[in-house]
């Protein structure tokens, strides 16, 4: 019983001195505490393109399309990649000026609004080729696709996808 007790206590001493020596490098460096936005945003910037070409390979495959589906996916997703290129470039242009430069509330909403004018202009941009391969597919690959954009929408906080948002399913930034 008393070996247990002091296996406890030895066990807390040794758990508290690693957390005090974890802590030690943070307090003595504080700016290990300040994130890098502008790293972070350009990080973020980045990915959208590999998630988005990651999302379109897994839908082609996910549909198994016929030959004559396959160059109607390729301009959908030729489209969708262009917009996710401009989406990137934009997005890389509204980086904070500082590493540590946290954005002001003002600032904040100016970059809400581009990312949705550009949003916007990629539906526009998408909507034709969406529609055309949209159209091609059968019945059970039309379920299933609204499936995978509905469980896309829900991920991302948009309810059920019920809410009129067709054709977005590929570019809701990460």
């Amino acid at each position: 019983m008393i070996t247990k007790k002091f296996a406890l206590i030895g066990t807390a001493a040794l758990f508290c001195a690693g957390l005090a020596m974890a802590q030690t490098p943070d307090a003595q460096h504080p700016e290990h505490h300040r994130p890098d936005f502008a790293a972070m945003q350009k990080s973020m910037c980045e990915d959208h393109a590999a998630r988005t070409a990651a999302k379109l390979a897994y839908v082609e495959t996910k549909l198994s399309l016929t030959d004559a589906q396959k160059p109607l996916f390729a301009k959908w997703r030729q489209a969708v990649m262009d917009s996710a290129a401009k989406q990137k470039t934009a997005c890389l242009a509204e980086a904070p000026p500082k590493p540590d430069a946290k954005p002001t509330v003002l600032e904040h909403e100016q970059k809400e609004e581009t990312l949705l004018s550009a949003r916007l202009q990629m539906l526009q941009s998408t909507r034709p080729a969406l529609e055309a391969f949209y159209n091609s597919l059968t019945d059970a690959q039309k379920d299933s696709f609204n499936r995978m954009h509905e469980e896309h929408m829900r991920r991302h906080g948009f309810g059920h996808g019920d809410e009129g948002h067709g054709g977005e399913f590929m570019h809701r930034p990460q």
